[in-house]
């Protein structure tokens, strides 16, 4: 207990920047255990992908659920998350904290694949049922998929509406810089992937190697811009709490 009292007095000694940047590599180290203990005792149950074997090689490929590139996506997910939370509390915009946790589930989402459970489970089973959007021309994952982010969207409106009406010029702009954001997300994760998915039932192309290069140029595409998007959201949102307030 003396250790952790030294570590958590030292603490309140450093600067905002410093305590900032140890808050968010903490959240790292919690989340990573914290996964690591209910993957152990829940398992599948709670990673659809736990029992999923991999070669070491392809966790380099920013295509793959779970790699080096997705892992990073998650971090900075979760940073985003702690960061405009911060900034919230710090100027007292309760109003607007339903922000915070849109970063926090779109990382247990994008982590857990919840789109991918979610959309199974019940809006692809649905679809199959009634025999809906039975075409070539877009999987019927994707429109399940799509599906599920437009109820989700809905729910966020709900909680966001009240916001909405704020006359505080600084949480109008903090709002409409989010959703800038979540929609650049978007733009790259659900539709830029639903085009990957989905453009060579649109043309015929004989060529393997031609295939190979446009499903190729497309990951890079998706997976650049969505990580690109996330990056952008975090150093804003680190700049963000060291900037003066302009309420």
């Amino acid at each position: 207990m003396k250790i952790i009292k030294e570590i958590v007095d030292k603490y309140f000694v450093l600067t905002k920047p410093v305590k900032i940047f140890a808050l968010l590599i903490s959240s790292v180290i919690i989340v990573h255990v914290s996964a690591w203990v209910l993957d152990t005792k829940f398992g599948n149950s709670f990673y659809i992908y736990s029992s999923t074997l991999v070669t070491y090689s392809d966790l380099f490929s920013p295509a793959n659920d779970g790699g080096y590139f997705e892992h990073f996506q998650y971090i900075l997910l979760i940073w985003c998350g702690i960061l405009s939370l911060l900034w919230i509390i710090g100027r007292r915009y309760f109003e607007i904290i339903y922000l915070p946790f849109i970063y926090f589930y779109l990382f247990l989402d994008d982590a857990l694949s919840l789109h991918d459970g979610v959309g199974k489970l019940y809006f692809l089973r649905i679809y199959n049922e009634l025999d809906l959007f039975n075409n070539n021309f877009i999987r019927i994952k994707d429109i399940a998929e799509w599906s599920y982010w437009i109820v989700i969207f809905f729910v966020i409106l709900i909680f966001a509406r009240s916001s909405f009406r704020s006359k505080k010029t600084e949480i109008q702009k903090f709002i409409r810089y989010n959703f800038y954001l979540f929609f650049g997300m978007a733009f790259f994760a659900i539709f830029i992937d639903m085009i990957s998915s989905n453009w060579y039932s649109w043309f015929t192309v004989e060529s393997t190697n031609i295939r190979f290069i446009i499903n190729g140029i497309f990951t890079v595409i998706e997976e650049i811009g969505e990580i690109g998007v996330i990056s952008i959201a975090c150093v804003w949102l680190f700049k963000k709490n060291f900037q003066v307030s302009s309420k």
